[in-house]
């Protein structure tokens, strides 16, 4: 069985390959679960590097792939087209969102705490456990 980081390397690799389609002049960033705390992800621009929380990854592994790889991704890609003089989640960066995913831009998360997250799925699979 895959772990969660294999797992989310997985989508974090087509994220990118489909960004590079559009961006291809922009290096891939390397990609690390070491984000703690109630940040799901974070884009570390001087070392190329998208952080990820791996307990938001585990407790919501689909918003994971589907927002926050993206939405970080956008981040690397807005600085790396326009430079350090735009907004962090100004149009530059919505306009790269939303070219990634096809939807429109939310700039932050509302998962909650990743203890709280984490219940949250335990009581979604337990729930679809009774239903059979």
């Amino acid at each position: 069985m895959a772990t969660v980081e294999e797992i989310m390397t997985r989508h974090y690799d087509a994220a990118w390959a489909n960004a590079q389609r559009f961006w291809p002049q922009v290096e891939k960033s390397k990609l690390s679960f070491d984000l703690t705390g109630s940040v799901a992800g974070m884009a570390c621009y001087g070392q190329k590097l998208i952080r990820l929380n791996r307990a938001y990854c585990v407790a919501e592994p689909v918003d994971m792939v589907k927002d926050t790889i993206p939405h970080e991704i956008a981040h690397i890609i807005a600085r790396a087209v326009w430079g350090f003089g735009i907004r962090p989640h100004g149009a530059e960066w919505r306009g790269v969102f939303t070219v990634l995913t096809g939807a429109s831009a939310n700039r932050c998360h509302n998962y909650g705490k990743p203890s709280e997250a984490i219940e949250r799925t335990a009581a979604r699979m337990l729930r679809d456990l009774q239903r059979g």
